[in-house]
């Protein structure tokens, strides 16, 4: 059945997108198999007592790393393809690493033996964890807590359940067991790892050592982007990538300022990838408005492409939007589209206002943001360039792995105590 459901899929897509939009989708699938593939064949070992450890070639200059995640977080979530994925891809040459899911029935005891490093990436707790912990003290390997937002705090309950749009106490019950199970995670490492400068901060606050490593591009986006064609001249669309359901509160800072420009420029469009309220649109912009349905990452550059102003609102007052990524920044950057978005701690600290991008608040700064980049040729063109320089500066692979390495070093040293 599942052939079947691929094969209709594959129909459609070829129907509505052309050839080239079905080898690629082929080409994901392949590389989802082999994903699921290197995780299950660790997992396989391990439960047939191999001695890893033994069988693996390494240098010794080159740090090993066993990442350790979900089934969910490795196959049903985008944050496995930024935290280890991404990582081990840039680390190819300069680190051993392996990846392995702990919902299997097995014992990680080779593997740890094997490691200098243990990275928990988004990982509640469940018994395992308490093994995996037993086993590093004995074999003398740091554990590293790895997250991407602050689901791992208590106190942020609330301000989680709002960005969800569910303030129902017993939503509120369900997400405080969900962080509680984050948090004693958390509290059982040795060190975090986090993928903002403003989770770091908190993490620091409850006593833990912590480190950064910024989410980052990958080869294969930089190839992609390097042939996404960017629109026609003269074709000019806002670009919004909302990625859930939950972003309605976000665009709604946004939507008086868009609504505006789209009057006073009629041949502006407003391109969204993922999940909007169309409903909450005014007609003017509904007209002028083109949804289109959650896609995979590969495609998603090249929609980025075709548009020439990329958005990023968020709500200043959650802390929770504050500890956002920048990867809408970055992403956007990389195909020289130049983004507007809101002045959170992370924007803060990538973009340099009116050089790399712009920062808005008001709906009058998102007006003049906007206005800004659609009436000054030289202005956009300036702004798209330093944009796309900075990301391959600060987001490329490369820059990935020497943070990565950076961090991960650090913690080995100062939990060895040299």
């Amino acid at each position: 059945m599942r052939i079947v459901r691929k094969f209709v899929t594959a129909q459609r897509v070829l129907r509505k997108q052309g050839f080239g939009e079905v080898l690629g989708l082929a080409k994901d699938n392949i590389a989802n198999l082999y994903n699921r593939a290197s995780y299950l064949f660790i997992s396989f070992a391990e439960r047939s007592n191999a001695k890893l450890a033994v069988r693996v070639h390494r240098k010794p200059a080159k740090p090993r790393i066993l990442y350790i995640t979900s089934e969910f977080e490795a196959f049903h979530s985008q944050t496995a393809r930024y935290r280890i994925d991404n990582f081990k891809k840039a680390l190819r040459g300069k680190a051993e690493t392996v990846s392995v899911l702990i919902d299997y029935k097995t014992s990680f005891d080779n593997l740890i033996k094997w490691a200098d490093i243990v990275v928990l990436m988004r990982v509640t707790w469940v018994p395992k964890v308490d093994e995996i912990i037993e086993a590093a003290k004995r074999y003398g390997t740091p554990v590293v807590f790895d997250i991407d937002d602050l689901i791992f705090l208590p106190r942020y309950v609330e301000n989680y359940c709002r960005v969800l749009g569910d303030m129902s106490e017993e939503n509120i019950k369900l997400r405080a067991k969900e962080f509680a199970g984050f948090e004693k995670t958390f509290k059982l490492c040795d060190y975090a790892t986090a993928s903002t400068p403003y989770i770091a901060e908190q993490m620091k606050k409850e006593g833990k050592k912590a480190f950064v490593i910024h989410n980052a591009l990958n080869r294969r986006q930089l190839k992609i982007a390097e042939r996404a064609k960017r629109a026609a001249d003269g074709v000019r669309a806002i670009g919004y990538l909302s990625g859930t359901k939950t972003h309605d509160k976000d665009f709604e800072i946004v939507l008086p300022a868009i609504t505006r420009i789209m009057d006073e420029y009629p041949g502006v469009r407003l391109n969204v990838a993922g999940y909007l309220d169309f409903d909450m649109l005014p007609e003017q912009v509904r007209e002028k408005t083109r949804i289109a349905p959650y896609m995979r990452w590969t495609r998603l550059m090249k929609f980025g492409a075709q548009n020439y102003i990329n958005i990023a609102p968020l709500d200043v007052e959650n802390p929770f939007c504050h500890a956002k990524s920048e990867l809408k920044y970055f992403e956007a950057a990389a195909v020289f589209v130049p983004t507007v978005a809101s002045a959170v701690d992370t924007y803060k600290r990538c973009i340099e206002n009116g050089v790399n991008g712009i920062l808005a608040t008001t709906t009058d700064e998102w007006y003049t943001a906007l206005k800004k980049l659609l009436d000054d040729k030289d202005f956009y063109n300036t702004v798209s360039k330093n944009a796309h320089d900075s990301a391959l500066e600060h987001y490329s692979p490369d820059a990935n792995a020497a943070e990565a390495l950076a961090a991960y070093n650090a913690i080995i040293m100062d939990f060895r105590g040299a």
